[in-house]
């Protein structure tokens, strides 16, 4: 089993590739480990951890200290899922999201809180002023509606969105942004900044229209 442990000391299981014999060989992709640091080499502990599964004991366990390059979770989100149709609109290469402030946002059909943050980030698209529309991008995954004639009037006649709107009932976008970040998720709002590091709204902290301000200075601070 490999781990790799964060600098704050958070766990994070990896996948491998094993290749038996009399040494065992395990290999493992960068792009298996999280976007957690700011760095563009990553700092991880890696423990490799060898157990006897017959008598369910642990034979040894080894932690090595390795900088990882960091993957860009955009270019990673169209590696695993190639182009991504808009509700409205062409298909989206989220590729070239890369390198500038860059939301993104999931929710079930349901989620009230979901509803005020797609919202609040209308106003931000509204605000010129305070943020330049050319410096960042949001994009709404959404589930749990019946057909895309459902979501695209959620879009466009309930809310009036201005940004891009995925239907994403089948949780694929879900599915793959969870390997990105290492962990599960059910609804919330995330901003990958310029340098690839990926954070996470957390509404127990702060409020949503000052986090977006946080963000947006984290990723511009000359602005």
């Amino acid at each position: 089993k490999l781990v790799a442990e964060d600098i704050d000391g958070t766990e994070y299981d990896i996948s491998v590739n094993s290749s038996g014999g009399e040494e065992i060989v395990l290999s493992s992709y960068y792009k298996y480990y999280p976007v957690v640091q700011d760095s563009a080499y990553q700092k991880f502990y890696l423990k490799i951890a060898a157990s006897d599964e017959s008598e369910n004991t642990a034979i040894s366990v080894a932690k090595l200290g390795f900088n990882i390059a960091k993957p860009f979770p955009m270019a990673l989100f169209f590696e695993d899922l190639g182009l991504i149709k808009e509700i409205q609109e062409d298909s989206v290469d989220f590729r070239n999201k890369s390198g500038k402030l860059a939301f993104i946002q999931f929710m079930e059909k349901g989620c009230l809180s979901c509803v005020e943050e797609a919202q609040e980030m209308k106003v931000m698209y509204a605000d010129t002023t305070d943020f330049k529309r050319d410096r960042y991008s949001h994009s709404l995954f959404g589930r749990g509606f019946i057909d895309e004639a459902e979501f695209l009037s959620f879009k466009t006649r309930d809310l009036k969105l201005p940004f891009d709107c995925f239907l994403d009932n089948e949780n694929k976008a879900k599915d793959a942004f969870e390997e990105i970040i290492g962990k599960n998720i059910e609804n919330g709002v995330f901003a990958v900044l310029p340098n690839g590091k990926i954070e996470e709204f957390n509404y127990l902290e702060i409020e949503f229209p000052e986090w977006i301000h946080l963000i947006y200075e984290t990723a511009y601070p000359e602005e």
